[in-house]
């Protein structure tokens, strides 16, 4: 009735809102008279009982729509209600040109549009397509993870809710480990695994996880655990016919070699993981990245530089292709570390001052760490004793305020207070250098000032 109408008007829940488009759709079709009784709306629902179920809980379909002027989450305006079927596709549109911490905000504020298991799948594949940048990886699984939140589903569909929310998990873990906060990944993974014992149970969903989590176990010199996460994955990768899944988790096996030491190894196995691509298949840009890349740091540290150099344009040929920032300047810090050993020192030292910079503004701490050792090492070796005070004391103050475990942080302010009394020597860098990138992978680890 009229009453019921004006009363139904007053209010904003979704509910409301649901109740709403559905009589405002039954009038446009001509099966409700705008002065319907409560009994004629009741005939219609028990004459057509399943007309609206789909719309109301069916997967990333929404009835509740809002108005163009309401697309400002601050409009004070009433969201004015309309019958509309929000596609996911649509849905994505809205959303993919933003940055990902206003994309984050824009879902936060508007759970009852953004929801849905297609459209937190879409947001779970930008952000592992932004692995390599944590933090907009992790402000978009995180993303997702509120569009999951406010995601109705029947109980056919909660394995695959289940499972994204897992998935959002797994990609936060990640995260945080590229950004050495073990505790947190840790803690993120736990989740991940609850949500996947709660969801399909598909091996291919769990297989991500085990080699995300795979590349955590090894940086905390868990050595035999990571090799059976990256052993089961990479059976599962290959029972499924992912060749790309199967060539990652050989890298990640060659990563905990290098970890460990054993260079010979890891780059035997990042050739293998090689011959697996056969020749003209192509492959993602990113995978490539990582197996080339990793291969020309692991020959790096084994002083094989003439092979490693070689490589150098095979790198850059998959970093242009991708496309991704923070890949070209790892490559720059690479092609820094390649020109120092040949002995380019002014190529180097621009490199290392542009790379430092980078990882400064991303707020990175331990890749800005090793860059500005690298570079003091690089001004120690040419006698420029000033320019490292200068550098030591400039560290001083911005590493104060990064991310670096208490034994690195020790380490150096030591190099620092030996810098600025103009004592330090390359031997000193080298020494600081190798505990920072053995103890990133193991923050238990204690600095020994040596004899």
């Amino acid at each position: 009735c009229p009453h019921c109408r004006r009363a139904l008007d007053g209010l904003s829940s979704e509910a409301a809102g649901l109740l709403k488009a559905l009589l405002h759709d039954l009038a446009r079709e001509g099966l409700l008279p705008p002065s319907s009784t409560s009994e004629e709306v009741s005939e219609v629902f028990r004459r057509r009982p399943c007309m609206d179920e789909n719309r109301i809980i069916g997967d990333n379909r929404r009835v509740v729509a809002y108005s163009d002027a309401d697309r400002d989450a601050d409009c004070p305006r009433e969201i004015e209600l309309a019958k509309e079927w929000v596609e996911p596709d649509r849905l994505w549109e809205e959303l993919r040109e933003l940055d990902p911490e206003s994309l984050h905000r824009r879902v936060r504020r508007r759970p009852h549009r953004y929801c849905g298991i297609e459209l937190a799948k879409r947001l779970l594949d930008s952000a592992w397509e932004a692995r390599a940048d944590p933090m907009a990886a992790e402000e978009l699984s995180r993303a997702a993870l509120e569009v999951l939140d406010h995601t109705e589903a029947d109980i056919g569909d909660q394995p695959r809710l289940q499972d994204a929310i897992a998935r959002a998990w797994a990609n936060i873990a990640n995260a945080h480990r590229i950004r050495h906060q073990m505790a947190e990944a840790e803690r993120a993974f736990e989740k991940a695994e609850e949500h996947l014992a709660q969801g399909s149970r598909d091996p291919r969903k769990r297989a991500p996880v085990l080699s995300m989590k795979g590349v955590m176990l090894s940086r905390q010199h868990r050595f035999e655990e990571a090799q059976k996460h990256y052993d089961q994955a990479a059976a599962i990768h290959h029972w499924a016919g992912n060749l790309e899944g199967e060539v990652m988790c050989r890298i990640s096996k060659a990563n905990a070699y290098e970890v460990a030491g054993d260079l010979d190894q890891a780059i035997a196995t990042l050739e293998e993981a090689e011959r697996l691509v056969p020749d003209g298949v192509e492959v993602e840009p990113y995978l490539m990245i990582c197996l080339q890349q990793n291969r020309a740091l692991c020959l790096v540290q084994a002083d094989r530089i003439g092979e490693a150099q070689r490589l150098l344009p095979e790198v850059r040929k998959f970093v242009e292709r991708d496309g991704m920032r923070h890949n070209r300047f790892r490559l720059q810090l690479l092609e820094a570390r390649v020109a120092r050993k040949m002995g380019d020192t002014v190529k180097a030292e621009e490199l290392l001052r542009q790379v430092r910079e980078h990882f400064l503004e991303e707020d990175l701490g331990y890749d800005a760490a090793l860059a500005s050792l690298h570079l003091a090492a690089l001004l120690l070796d040419e006698g420029r004793t000033s320019e490292t005070r200068d550098l030591a004391q400039e560290m001083l103050h911005v590493f104060n305020r990064l991310d670096i475990q208490r034994e690195a942080f020790a380490a150096l302010i030591l190099f620092q207070k030996a810098a600025l009394k103009e004592e330090a020597t390359v031997a000193m860098v080298r020494d600081i250098v190798s505990f920072l990138e053995r103890s990133s992978t193991n923050p238990a680890l204690r600095y020994e000032t040596p004899s």
